[in-house]
């Protein structure tokens, strides 16, 4: 809920005689990020442990373990290619389409695109997961 929520706070604060410096603005930017910065950070560790987990009982767990790093690395280089170009261009057409007074369309147009990649491709396949199997990486 915070990425789709996070610029339309931002931008009601705005509106509502806020400056761009001031401290709820500034507060709601440092949350935000946080959360940001906490989803990426706790994703990539929890991907590599769920990775060696699974590798580690296997025959091979070393090769397993090294082509699923490079597979993992690989899918971060493309996310980092991709992102920019893609985020700008959604931006670019958020701020046309508020601009032409779209009403469901607006600058946080890439905020709403990450909502639904995060919801397609992060939250659903847990949901869709039989239980027990994700493995409880908490029992050291």
């Amino acid at each position: 809920l915070v990425v789709p929520l996070f610029p339309r706070v931002v931008q009601l604060l705005l509106d509502s005689g806020w400056g761009r410096r001031s401290w709820p603005v500034i507060l709601a930017t440092f949350a935000g990020q946080m959360v940001f910065s906490q989803l990426l950070g706790t994703g990539f560790v929890a991907v590599q442990m769920v990775m060696f987990d699974f590798a580690q009982g296997q025959p091979g767990a070393n090769t397993l373990m090294a082509t699923g790093t490079g597979w993992l690395t690989m899918a971060q280089g493309i996310g980092c290619a991709v992102a920019p170009p893609a985020i700008g261009m959604l931006a670019t057409l958020g701020q046309r389409a508020e601009a032409q007074g779209w009403a469901w369309v607006s600058r946080a147009l890439p905020f709403d695109a990450l909502g639904v990649v995060i919801l397609v491709f992060c939250v659903t396949p847990l949901l869709l997961l039989p239980a027990g199997a994700v493995p409880d990486l908490r029992s050291g």
